[in-house]
């Protein structure tokens, strides 16, 4: 596990896609804390539908997302 610190991170917003001012500033936030040594995982309460999970595995390689 990298990073002393764990953070959880809740949210219903996809913002792997970050094409809307708050999918911006959710994926500046999570590449802020991952550059920055902390264990990120995402909590997304929503369906993940395939081409979010593409999005995912190319750009945010990784990433713990978790869902419903």
């Amino acid at each position: 596990m990298q990073g002393r610190y764990r953070v959880l991170l809740v949210t219903d917003t996809r913002f792997w896609y970050e094409s809307q001012g708050s999918q911006r500033r959710i994926a500046a936030l999570c590449r802020a804390l991952r550059d920055n040594g902390f264990c990120l995982e995402i909590f997304f309460n929503g369906r993940l539908r395939p081409e979010g999970q593409a999005l995912l595995n190319t750009h945010w390689k990784g990433l713990k997302v978790h869902t419903l």
